[in-house]
Formats: structure tokens, sequence, C-alpha cells
């Protein structure tokens, strides 16, 4: 039978009842849902965010027992052949085949239902919308295997629909006893101070009359929020972009922070940017629309709305306060890669992070249509993606020497400057003592001091060095036998060797030049009979040597 499923925001899992399949299905369903017990802002902010996904399953098997009667071991023809890897993939490994029986999965279509016209005061709406295949999950064994079994190939699922090409669209009604408002209401007082904005800012890498102001904003409002506004903002920045925080800021509402990620990749700068819509964020975009003139505003793109509001943080949960991201190329190759589209090769939310950031840098035009279209990348993303391709940043990377030096000042006195270094050794003492719960490093040269001073590259030269000491052989260890190799799960993927297809092919090479012994093992002809050993005669009892000489007498 067909059946659709859905949930509405928080409220439990809803699923129609099944009809008999045809070209027009009905299903004459109606869920009522109770939106007065959910809050305002919630409910406003679920709106005004992503569409509710509607599943179509219409090629569901029956969930029927398995027919396949327990064995013992030895009784399968197939448990001889449990010594060879090469005849188990490595995907029939991933699931585990008493559960895989129980729980079936099978293709469904996706409609996404966008309810964001109800914020317009509308009561009812007709919806129309196109139904799409759902992303395929890998199953047990790989398509086109020789080595499946018969019971498997009973239960493997069904081809994925073609909802695109039949022009299946799902036609639902929406209805609301009362209207909702159609502008945007003011939060009451005791939430006006703990909803978030958010802030996208895109520009060149060639900008460089942007970075240097956006991050002495950022660093300033941070600063004031974690008190550090009393020293000096180059200090500051460096402090911040090592600071590492123990307790979650989405524990802290009420902490004007800015967090977010900065990421650079060599042609672009993006900033997504999150804090308190009132207070944080709204003093960022009154500096940069004073700072900037109209001029110069086309020259970059900033998505903003005051409108959009949220009740928690989306990346509360990074390492610090604000996380760089330095590529090592630019987003534009990395999806170029082959890597990225083979399966299981590349993390998948690697692939959704740069996929989002390429769609917010090159097509989004409006904050609206980020959050709608659930653009914006998770913290899990971004740390993947860093770990994938980051490499390290240097303060040269996100700051310009020429613009952010300073006036020359006069020689400072030797005494001066003591008493100046032992006050900011104990202003830095107390603040440690004050926020114990907060973990950060100072430094003047570096972005962080947390790990040890090391040579990566004679490091690793070391340990490979004592790594092969410890070999049995100078050529490594021999195993013999079938094994597979552990390079074709690594996730460098090189050109394959053309210079060993180009060869010729000589029949037998192997066995003539290799395999064959040194010395001839067949049998002496009869004419060279004397040459062998006599194989007809048997060997004498006592074997006597022949005496070389006279035995001297042993004297005693």
């Amino acid at each position: 039978p067909v059946y659709c499923r859905y949930q509405f925001h928080k409220t439990p899992v809803h699923q129609t009842k099944g009809e008999p399949h045809g070209t027009h299905v009905y299903f004459h369903d109606i869920n009522v849902i109770f939106l007065g017990a959910m809050h305002p802002s919630e409910l406003r902010e679920y709106l005004e965010g992503p569409p509710m996904v509607v599943e179509v399953h219409d090629r569901d098997r029956k969930s029927e027992e398995s027919s396949q009667k327990p064995i013992l071991f030895g009784e399968d023809p197939l448990n001889s052949h449990l010594n060879l890897q090469a005849f188990i993939s490595p995907a029939d490994t991933e699931n585990n085949p008493f559960e895989s029986q129980k729980k079936l999965w099978n293709p469904y279509g996706v409609a996404r239902v966008s309810f964001a016209n109800l914020l317009l005061g509308h009561k009812y709406l007709n919806l129309v919308v196109p139904i799409h295949s759902c992303e395929p999950k890998s199953t047990g064994c790989a398509k086109g295997s020789k080595n499946r079994r018969p019971d498997v190939l009973q239960h493997s699922p069904m081809p994925m629909g073609s909802y695109l090409e039949a022009n299946s669209q799902l036609k639902l009604r929406v209805g609301i006893a009362v209207p909702l408002s159609p502008r945007a209401e003011a939060p009451q007082p005791d939430l006006a101070d703990s909803l978030f904005g958010r802030i996208i800012f895109v520009f060149s890498f060639k900008k460089l009359f942007l970075l240097p102001d956006l991050l002495h904003d950022i660093t300033t409002i941070n600063a004031k929020a974690l008190e550090l506004d009393s020293y000096p903002i180059r200090n500051v920045q460096q402090i911040l972009s090592a600071f590492k925080m123990r307790v979650k800021v989405q524990d802290q509402p009420s902490l004007d922070v800015l967090t977010g990620f900065h990421l650079l990749d060599g042609t672009v700068h993006l900033f997504v940017l999150e804090g308190l819509a009132e207070q944080g964020l709204k003093q960022l975009w009154n500096s940069h629309q004073s700072r900037i003139p109209e001029s110069q505003r086309g020259e970059y793109k900033v998505l903003y709305n005051s409108q959009l509001l949220f009740r928690r943080r989306l990346y509360a949960d990074l390492e610090t306060v604000l996380y760089h991201v330095h590529l090592s190329k630019p987003v534009a190759q990395l999806l170029k890669r082959q890597a990225l589209y083979v399966r299981k090769a590349v993390p998948r939310t690697v692939f959704q992070a740069l996929a989002r950031i390429h769609d917010i840098c090159h097509t989004s035009t409006r904050l609206k249509e980020v959050i709608v279209r659930d653009l914006l990348p998770s913290s899990a993303m971004i740390r993947d993606l860093n770990q994938e391709f980051g490499i390290p940043i240097w303060q040269e990377d996100l700051t310009d020497e020429k613009l952010l030096a300073l006036p020359p000042q006069p020689a400072p006195n030797l005494e001066a400057f003591q008493s100046q270094g032992s006050t900011l050794t104990s202003e830095i003492l107390s603040h440690q003592e004050k926020y114990l719960q907060m973990r950060f490093t100072y430094s003047q040269n570096y972005l962080s001091a947390m790990v040890e001073p090391q040579n990566s590259e004679e490091e690793e030269k070391k340990a490979q060095k004592k790594s092969r000491q410890a070999w049995l052989t100078a050529s490594g260890f021999q195993v013999t036998g079938l094994h597979n190799s552990t390079e074709s799960h690594h996730q460098d993927f090189r050109r394959l060797p053309t210079e060993e297809l180009k060869e010729e092919w000589m029949e037998r090479a192997l066995f003539a030049n290799v395999l064959k012994p040194t010395l001839d093992r067949e049998r002496w002809s009869w004419d060279k009979r004397h040459r062998d050993f006599e194989l007809y005669k048997k060997p004498p009892p006592i074997l006597e040597l022949p005496l070389t000489g006279r035995v001297r007498p042993v004297p005693v």
C-alpha cells in the first residue's frame, strides 16, 4: 500500500493509512496540531525555516520473516570460503545481518512543504509540491556483485522511483483556525534579550580594507562581553583566537558574544556570525554601516535581516568563539575532486559543507533564502571540513600588517616597562582566577600556544626510521597467502599506473621466468646412468670409510 509519513516540528510522527496503488491516490487523512501549545517565537522560527519533509512510501516490501532456516557451521556450502577476503566485501560487514532482516530499508519519495505563507495572514493554503527521490542508502551487497547469496537477492530493495520523470505531485490543504499576525510582533520583555540573529559577510580575498575592520569590531564586542576590553586590541585578538571554552555558550544565553566561523580559501572570505539580535549583532551591523561608504558596498555581499530571530545558537559548541578554517584550495576546486563523489571516500558531512558554502558565496542573495534552503552548515560539518581539507592558519592570514600598523611610540623607560610588565602579569593571573571554567593561552606571535614546539617533519622521519629498524628483514614483513591491500581504502586518490597497462602481454611469463626451478628435476637417460644416483641398489648396512694412511698408536 501507499502511505505518507511526516513530523511537524516536535510533534509525534504522523503516518496515514495505506491506500492501494493507482495513478491517483487519495488518502483522506486529517491531522490536527495544537499550535497554541507552542511558543509564538518558536513557531515563527519553524515556519520561516526549512520546509517540512513528507515521505511518500509506495514501494515498501512486505515484512515477512526470513525463510532461511538456522544451520550449523559446516553445512552451508559457503562456509569453506570464509577465509577468502575477496569473497566477502567490506559492505557485507557493515550491517548486522540479524537486525537487517527485521529492519528493511525501502526507497521512498520526498516532498518538501513550506508553511511560510501562513505568516502573511492566510487562513487556508492549497499546496502542490513535486515529489523527489530520497537519498540512496548503502545496502549490504554491492550492486552487480557476483558473490551475492540467493537469500539476499530475494530481500534486496526495489529500485528508486522516477518521480520527476512521471511528474508526480503531492497535493494537500492546510487550514488554521485563527490566522497568524502578518506583522512581526515585538518579543516579550523577558525574551527580548535572549533572541539571536545571524549575519553573513562574503567578500573577495583581495578586499583588504574589509577584513581588519570586521575583525576589529568582532574582537571589540567579544572582549567587552568577556571583560577583556582593558587590554590592547592586538593582544585580545590573539587571546580570543586561542580561546578554549569548557562551558558551552548555549548554557549562557545572556552572554553577549559573537560566535560563528570564518572561512578563507585563497579567493574569498566568509563570515557566518550569530549573536544577541538587539545587542552585539546590532552593534556590529551599525558599526559596519557607518564605517563602509556607500560607494564600496557593492563590492561585497552582506546577508542580514533583523526580522529573522532564533531561540538558539547554531555554532555554540565549536572549540573557539570565532572558529577559523583555512582551506588548502578554493571551494570551487575542491568540489571538482573525484573523491568527493565516490561513496564513503570522503565523509558525507564534508561534501555537504562544501556544497552549502559554495551556494552561499555564489547563488544566495538574501538571508531568508539561506534559512529556507537550509544552507547554513552545522558545527559538525565545519569541524569535519577543517579536519579533512584544513591547513594551519597564521596571524598574517588574518591581518594586514600595513593596515594594522600602530604609530611609532617613544622608547619606554626600563623601570616603567618592568612595572608595566608586572602589572600585566598580575592582571592576567587575576583574570585566569576569575574565569576558571575557560581555557585559553596568551601569545604575541602565534594563534595558539597549546601545542609543544616541535618539527613535525623531523618527528615523522624519526618515527619511520625507528619503525624500519624493527622490521624482520630489510624489505619489510613477508606475508604469504591471500591478503587484502589497505591502500585501496586510503583517501589519497592518485592516478592509475598507466605504464603497466601499456606493457605487452607475455603468456606464462611469470611461470617461465620466476617459478621455474633452477635445477632440472628430471631423471637421467640410460646411457648417462653413471651420473645419476644408484636408485635400485640397497646401501650396505655398515658404511666403511677408506683408510688414507697408517694409523698412529695413541700413547698412554
